[in-house]
């Protein structure tokens, strides 16, 4: 299963200009501004508390038990699994704005953000804004993650 969004010619970023940033400028948040959080407020955390967990416990899997997955085997969000070693060391949350899934570490840390165009998210560091890759669909109706080089770091299950 892991491995269909590879062979898949259309899913795969190295030989598809749809899903690759690098190649598609609508999913590039160096020159899409949109998608840009630096640019763009309202899908920066920093300042839009809608979407900031610090400022808002609807959101926040340390205040909301709903969505810790220690405390809930039915959160509403994806675990994020390796593909080196396929264990897992991130869980996401949807919130209400469109296209922005948060992404908090085993110890509830809000950690990424991704921001969605196209079927495909651009990922940056919560800590400070940093794009550090993209996530890109694949055939079993979740994502992978890519680094910004292509290199396939994680999956979605």
């Amino acid at each position: 299963m892991n491995s269909i969004a590879i062979k898949n010619i259309s899913r795969n970023p190295v030989q598809s200009m749809q899903v690759n940033p690098v190649r598609n400028w609508q999913i590039n948040p160096i020159r899409n501004w949109q998608i840009n959080p630096i640019r763009n407020w309202q899908i920066n955390p920093i300042r839009n508390w809608q979407i900031n967990p610090a400022r808002n416990m609807q959101i926040d899997p340390r205040r909301n038990m709903n969505l810790d997955p220690m405390s809930s085997l039915n959160i509403p969000g994806y675990y994020i699994c390796s593909v080196s070693d396929l264990n897992c060391y991130y869980f996401t949350v949807k919130v209400l704005i469109q296209d922005v899934i948060l992404i908090y570490d085993a110890h509830k840390t809000f950690c990424f953000f991704a921001v969605g165009v196209s079927d495909c998210y651009s990922i940056f560091s919560a800590s400070d804004l940093a794009y550090v890759g993209y996530l890109c669909p694949n055939n079993a109706g979740r994502y992978n993650w890519f680094s910004q080089n292509g290199e396939w770091l994680y999956f979605f299950t």
